[in-house]
Formats: structure tokens, C-alpha cells, sequence
């Protein structure tokens, strides 16, 4: 749907009194990252820029009520064809597109497949460390070990590393590899449901045994959760 463009004016026009961010049109356009205006000063809302995700990228990962507290009402569109939106009803705008964006993330499409208890909008975590086997300490202190961890972040999805003392370290995202001392095969964007044959991969590639049955699991208090891990782990 194109909900045209939003001006600085339009922003800077209804700022809740007293709520210091944005005084003027040029503190709005020093906070908010250059790029995404045109040259009439417009920021773009038709090719997935909206107000929010420009703010939030000068401001950090804050949400949908914290900026719109600082813009209660605005205006989407121009030239005849605007839009009015109370914070109320932007917000529910703002929420359908983050929740498109999360859904679409493999931890999520994960976290599915699995049939893990996580509520559509819950900020879950799940972190796994397994241990290289025959380590006698904690997974969590173990000094040869895999560690995943997992998120329905859009921006940050998952992150894989590993480290074995004396040889190097191993990271990857599904955005990137940023280190690869230990020459282990790479996980890569797509792939997260299949961790479990990169394991196998790497023990038969690289002589690397991380033994899944003493994994450390943590998903906070669901421990449905973490069961289904360990039979996926062990698939």
C-alpha cells in the first residue's frame, strides 16, 4: 500500500511538549540518518524506510512506543493525498511491519519447525554450548567448545562460534564470517535448521567431537523448549 512520504514539518509539527528530541526541522534531520531523505527533505515511507526505522538507526534499537511517544501524530503522504495517523494507529502499522520482518527470519522458521512454545510477538533467546568431548568443566566455562545463539531478530538472527585453545576461534552470523582460524565449514545464511550436520560435518571434517549429549541449554524457563532442542540436536 503506498502511504506516500513523511515530512520533517510533519513530525517536528506535533512533538509531545516538554520531550526534548527533536526542536526544529534540522535537529530532526541531524538525528535521523541522512540518507533515507530526498532531496526535498522527505523521507521516503514507500520503499520500506518509514520514519521509525530512520530514527531508529540514529537512535539505537528502541522501540515502536518509545520514538512515538516523541511523535504522538503525524502525517503520511503529500500533495493531496495525505494520510493522517494517531500514535495509536501508526504504531499497529509500525507492528504489522516488524512482524513481517520477524517472521521472515530462519530463527523464527526454525523455532516453527521445531514446534517451540514461543508466543508471536515474545522477545525469546536460546543459547546452546556444547562441549568438545571429554571436557570435565561447565560447557559454560569449557575452554574447547560450540556455542549458538539464537533470536527472532530480524537485524540479528543467530551467531555461531567456536573456539579451541591453541588452534583459534570460529564466528559466523548469517550475515558474515568473521574469523575462521579453525578451517571448519561454514553454517551459512539459510542453513540454521541443519546445525545439527554441521556438527556431524565437523567431526568428520576436522576431527572435532562436540559431544550434543552435554550441551548447555538455555531458552529461559521453557523447558519444553529445551527438550525439543536436544532431540533436534540429536536428530
Amino acid at each position: 500500500m503506498n502511504l506516500g512520504t513523511v515530512t520533517t514539518t510533519d513530525i517536528t509539527t506535533h512533538v509531545i511538549e516538554g520531550v526534548p528530541p527533536f526542536d526544529d526541522d534540522m535537529a530532526v534531520a541531524a538525528a535521523v540518518d541522512a540518507s533515507v531523505f530526498d532531496g526535498r527533505g522527505w523521507v521516503d515511507a514507500t520503499t520500506g524506510k518509514p520514519v521509525f526505522d530512520a530514527v531508529r538507526r540514529r537512535l539505537g534499537p528502541i522501540s515502536a512506543d518509545q520514538v512515538y511517544t516523541m511523535v504522538p501524530h503525524f502525517r503520511l503522504g503529500g500533495d493531496g493525498a495525505a494520510r493522517d495517523f494517531s500514535i495509536g494507529g501508526f504504531i499497529e502499522y509500525l507492528k504489522d511491519i516488524e512482524f513481517g520482518r520477524r517472521n521472515a527470519t530462519e530463527s523464527v522458521a526454525l523455532a516453527q519447525r521445531l514446534g517451540l512454545p514461543f508466543g508471536d510477538d515474545e522477545d525469546w533467546g536460546i543459547h546452546i554450548a556444547i562441549p568438545l568431548r571429554g571436557t570435565e568443566v561447565h560447557p559454560l566455562i569449557a575452554r574447547n567448545v560450540v556455542r549458538l545463539h539464537i533470536r527472532p531478530n530480524p537485524d540479528w538472527q543467530w551467531e555461531l562460534s567456536g573456539r579451541i585453545v591453541e588452534r583459534g576461534e570460529f564466528s559466523e552470523s548469517e550475515k558474515k564470517i568473521y574469523r575462521n582460524d579453525l578451517g571448519l565449514p561454514v553454517l551459512g545464511c539459510g542453513n540454521l535448521y541443519a546445525f545439527p550436520t554441521w556438527l556431524r560435518q565437523v567431526r568428520e571434517k576436522n576431527g572435532l567431537d562436540f559431544d550434543t549429549r552435554a550441551a548447555d541449554i538455555r531458552v529461559g524457563r521453557k523447558r519444553a523448549a529445551a527438550k525439543l532442542i536436544v532431540q533436534w540436536l540429536e536428530s
